[in-house]
This record gives structure tokens, sequence and C-alpha cells, in this order.
């Protein structure tokens, strides 16, 4: 079973090359319960760890929505 915090350890691991820069941690959080929330609903339909898992992590791919509104975040938060 993976926790929120291997989830948010994963977000960043993943998102801070996208960005250039770490995440912001409540976006971190969001991410991370969403991620855990989608792996939970696969494990429920009957698909393996792996498979729940790389289901997940499909949501972090360079060109997902999730990664878009990072970048907007970080481009805001420059902009401060």
């Amino acid at each position: 079973m993976m926790t929120n915090t291997r989830w948010a350890a994963i977000v960043r691991e993943r998102l801070a090359p996208l960005l250039g820069e770490p995440p912001d941690a409540e976006f971190v959080d969001e991410l991370a319960a969403h991620l855990a929330q989608v792996y939970e609903e696969s494990r429920r339909d009957g698909r393996s760890e792996d498979e729940s898992r790389q289901s997940a992590l499909g949501l972090l791919t360079p060109s997902s929505p999730w990664v878009d509104a990072a970048r907007e975040r970080a481009a805001a938060h420059r902009a401060r």
C-alpha cells in the first residue's frame, strides 16, 4: 500500500525537473491525495499493485493537466 507521504515524494520527484523548481507544498499534498485515490480505486477494481501505481503515475506525464496546473502555479509564484 502506498501512503500519501510516499505519493507526495513521488510528486515532488517527478514535478521538480518539469518545473525547474520544487512544486509548492499545498499543490503536492493535493495531487498526492488525488494519486492515492486513483491508486485505491484501481485496486478496488481488481487491478494489481503495479497496474494501479502506473495508472496513478499516468497523471504525472509532461502534458498532463495536473502538470500544466503545477507550471501555472509556479509561474504565478515567481511573478509575485
